[in-house]
């Protein structure tokens, strides 16, 4: 089973980089940098739900070091994503 949650349609700013999201949660900016690297599940029933952000990088270089790291692992596959530039998203505070 797949469980999938709605980005908020609005954010309303409660505080200095702090927003309320229609969805009633709260939400801060974080920066995301340029090389992305991006993870995914192998094995059932968790390898449907496609990649996610592991971790970011301004530097290719650290990004490669970081995924080949981290390869050790059997759970995962990794990836490199060259979005070209950092980019602020709205993150779930928790």
């Amino acid at each position: 089973m797949q469980i999938t949650i709605p980005a908020p349609t609005t954010y309303t700013k409660v505080e200095d980089g702090v927003y309320k999201g229609s969805d009633g949660n709260l939400y801060h900016d974080e920066t995301v940098l340029r090389y992305r690297v991006m993870r995914k599940y192998l094995k059932p029933p968790y390898n449907s739900s496609g990649w996610s952000l592991f971790s970011s990088h301004s530097k290719q270089e650290s990004a490669v070091d970081t995924m080949f790291d981290n390869l050790k692992e059997d759970f995962y596959d990794y990836k490199i994503v060259d979005n070209g530039e950092a980019t602020t998203i709205k993150r779930l505070l928790y």
